[in-house]
């Protein structure tokens, strides 16, 4: 798999994008379907030739594109210090996880699992406007929580109770977790690192701002 500066740019995209989305519907109980749907749909893309089809094309991860591009760039945005840190633990955890074979393994089965019990319209290769069924959320975010939750560092997720007390939107927080956590390892396998965040700034803004003028709608 190529890992050009794009690429790897790609890939933080989708990891800024889930975090964004963890935020969102834990402060408000909802997010764009559209997006979410794009994020959850790279969970499932574990075997690809590009990164740009992990994400459905670089249309998939816009909102993530958008985040880099301002992060990197300084303009720090309402909110962004809460979704950078949940970046940060993602990033830790995916470390974790591949040292650890069984959770690799694990991982791969649940998720394959979720995929091979999905109607074809939640497959990858589906229409990226559908949204997800709630019964592919319920199993991808019990695999998050089977594998993922009693890591350290345990990601705490801020938000109004009302809406972190609602199993639909627990589940979807959960999915948005992973899509970041599959996210952070696709950036760590194209080469990315921690410190490349604040040394690549400039790097990472100006390949973000390229992608997003090359998006047609």
């Amino acid at each position: 798999m190529p890992n050009s500066d794009n690429d790897k740019t790609l890939a933080l995209a989708g990891l800024f994008q889930a975090t964004s989305l963890v935020q969102q519907l834990a402060r408000h109980g909802h997010a764009d379907e559209q997006v979410f749907a794009a994020s959850v749909r790279s969970i499932f893309k574990l075997q690809v030739d590009n990164v740009a089809d992990v994400f459905g094309g670089p249309s998939g991860v816009m909102d993530g594109l958008r985040a880099v591009r301002n992060r990197m760039s300084g303009r720090i945005e309402h909110g962004d210090i809460e979704a950078a840190r949940y970046s940060l633990a993602l990033m830790q955890l995916q470390s974790k996880v591949q040292t650890s074979k069984w959770r690799q393994e694990a991982l791969q089965e649940g998720i394959g699992l979720a995929a091979q019990q999905s109607p074809a319209s939640e497959l990858p290769d589906s229409d990226h406007t559908r949204e997800i069924e709630a019964d592919t959320l319920e199993k991808l975010a019990d695999v998050y929580s089977k594998v993922i939750s009693s890591m350290s560092p345990r990601i705490i997720v801020q938000g109004d109770q009302q809406h972190l007390s609602n199993s639909v939107v627990v589940n979807k927080v959960r999915c948005g977790l992973l899509a970041g956590l599959r996210a952070a390892y696709l950036w760590h396998q194209l080469g990315g690192r921690r410190w490349h965040i604040l040394f690549q700034r400039s790097t990472y803004a100006s390949k973000a701002d390229s992608l997003l003028a090359g998006i047609t709608m």
